[in-house]
């Protein structure tokens, strides 16, 4: 943990370095990046804390342990029209590994980006490739479409909702060109997070192939 924060720590004044010598429409981009970093930092928190309390269930008396119980349940539904995976399947280490949240993938196969939930959208990229989401049952989420596609600088992405703007599941917020992304960027397939999971919530995936914007794709449950 210390090592942790002493990356972070070096990260900050690097980050902090670059602030100063690069252009305003350039610092946002930063900023989040160093906020990622502090997010991946407290998962690592949490995830070495749930492994803890695993180990300790594992080896108390089989009747003493306790079966966990779903307070409740919320569902997040496909974005896009496409093929569903596993989150551990993206072409990408950072997104594979959960660095940035829990959910699962999307490949899509139609030009057309829908709200997965009732919500509101709360930012949107200066490079229109991904946006942050709140659902109404209070979950943040990001919808990043394609893998390093904010090096396309916006090329192949129409975005149509605002930031701060309500939305109802189903509502379409962007649209893809999905000739120009696919022949120019790494990877076509979308991660769909839950950004900040709670040390009591799991993701359980819901959808696992052919899939149209709509269908259940991935469930977070909260646990007692």
């Amino acid at each position: 943990e210390p090592q942790c924060n002493m990356v972070i720590r070096r990260s900050w004044e690097e980050i902090s370095g670059r602030l100063l010598q690069t252009n305003s429409q350039m610092r946002p981009r930063i900023m989040y990046r160093y906020r990622k970093m502090l997010q991946q930092e407290m998962q690592m928190d949490r995830t070495v804390q749930r492994l803890r309390t695993k180990m300790q269930v594992q080896h108390r008396p089989q009747h003493l342990q306790k079966k966990e119980k779903i307070r409740k349940t919320a569902i997040i539904y496909s974005p896009v029209d496409g093929i569903a995976a596993d989150l551990s399947t993206a072409p990408d280490e950072g997104f594979a590994g959960k660095m940035m949240g829990d959910g699962a993938v999307v490949t899509p196969t139609e030009g057309t980006v829908y709200a997965p939930a009732d919500g509101e959208v709360e930012f949107i990229f200066d490079t229109k490739h991904a946006i942050g989401f709140q659902t109404d049952s209070g979950i943040p989420m990001l919808l990043h479409m394609g893998i390093d596609t904010v090096k396309l600088e916006g090329k192949g992405f129409e975005i149509l909702v605002t930031e701060g703007q309500k939305v109802k599941k189903g509502d379409p917020m962007m649209k893809l060109d999905l000739e120009f992304l696919t022949a120019n960027a790494p990877s076509i397939t979308s991660p769909i997070l839950d950004t900040e999971p709670e040390d009591n919530q799991r993701i359980r995936l819901l959808a696992n192939g052919e899939i149209k914007a709509g269908e259940p794709l991935f469930a977070v449950e909260t646990l007692e």
